[in-house]
């Protein structure tokens, strides 16, 4: 079997490129035609798409056969524990290197990743969908280590190592979000993975990747800001006030505090609350509960939102910042709503 899979690979990869150079010869001889006819955007569809649909056949192809070759070298292992990791715990990394022939291989490199990523859509008047999106990532080595850095490998004597990755407790857990718009889906993700990169000389390199799951809870607690005194939002002359019972929240915990009418007749009050993605002057707003109350003069009311066990957690990064907040809404018909908002944070558990 671990002969018959390199071959098959090659052999998948050589068909692929093949059928790119089919592709070139279609879409030429479709384009030809079509401007025989006179028909030119048909003529320029034909050899784009011919175009793309070979490059695209190529990639692939030469993806495989490369995947091929590694794989008649050697055989890489890879193993992490846990993938379902906390804030601040350390992995397991397991490695073995197979030779199948005699080979130098090296340098042996381990990285902890992390991916932050954005994808929205936008208005595009010049598209005939007149929607066009727009995607943003940002990727970061949060630690490296250089298992090892030339080593000669002899078939049936597969090399062995083991190292250990921390994941910074003060990171961000992994998050994705999809929010369904008038022209598509919004996407906000933040991913972990760990991924290894042994060089083989005279052949192409292995790559291995194992994907993470990185849970908003930590392995020890973390000093958070004094939640001693409630927090209330900022004074003013207002009669809708909003009070919190401490400065941040763990996940799931209960987002807690309390609303308060001091106007002079009854008043029906909406609280709110939940979080804001802010990137690039948009904002992504999503509720994680709600409350109505008929509040008489001078009367305060209780709440108690339940905030989810995966967050998110409130962070700043490189493309979004996540903030959360409760707010409070005074309907009044004949004049203008009132509103109250206070800014708070959600912190990761502990266990």
């Amino acid at each position: 079997m671990r002969r018959g899979v390199p071959g098959i690979l090659i052999g998948i990869g050589g068909a692929l490129i093949a059928l790119s150079l089919g592709a070139v010869g279609l879409g030429g001889w479709l384009a030809v035609r079509a401007g025989r006819a006179g028909d030119l955007e048909m003529a320029l569809i034909w050899g784009c798409g011919g175009g793309l649909a070979a490059l695209f056949l190529l990639f692939l192809g030469v993806g495989f056969v490369s995947e091929g070759l590694t794989r008649m070298a050697a055989t890489v292992h890879f193993e992490v524990e846990p993938r379902a990791a906390r804030l601040g715990e350390t992995l397991a990394v397991q490695i073995a290197v197979e030779a199948h022939r005699p080979l130098i291989a090296g340098p042996i490199r381990l990285r902890l990743m992390t991916k932050e990523f954005m994808a929205f859509w936008v208005w595009d008047w010049f598209r005939k969908t007149h929607r066009r999106k727009e995607e943003r990532e940002q990727t970061r080595v949060v630690h490296e280590i250089q298992i090892a850095d030339r080593v000669e490998l002899l078939p049936g004597l597969p090399q062995r190592y083991t190292a250990a990755l921390a994941i910074p407790i003060d990171g961000m857990a992994s998050f994705r979000r999809e929010e369904r718009g008038r022209l598509g889906t919004d996407v906000h993700a933040f991913e972990w993975w760990v991924e290894l990169e042994v060089g083989l000389q005279g052949w192409p390199d292995a790559y291995e990747k194992i994907p993470l799951s990185v849970r908003p809870v930590r392995v020890s607690p973390a000093l958070e800001a004094p939640a001693a005194e409630s927090v209330s939002d900022l004074p003013s002359s207002d009669p809708l006030r909003i009070t919190l019972a401490a400065w941040s929240f763990p996940v799931g915990s209960a987002l807690q505090g309390w609303v308060r009418w001091e106007g002079e007749a009854r008043q029906r009050v909406q609280v709110e609350a939940g979080y804001r993605i802010l990137a690039e002057g948009r904002t992504w707003t999503t509720l994680i509960g709600r409350a109505v109350y008929e509040l008489d003069p001078g009367q305060e009311e209780g709440f108690a939102f339940e905030i989810p066990s995966d967050g998110p957690i409130t962070r700043s990064g490189d493309l979004y910042d996540i903030r959360w907040f409760v707010r409070g809404i005074a309907d009044r018909p004949l004049a203008p709503d009132l509103s109250a908002e206070v800014a708070t944070r959600v912190v990761p558990g502990s266990m």
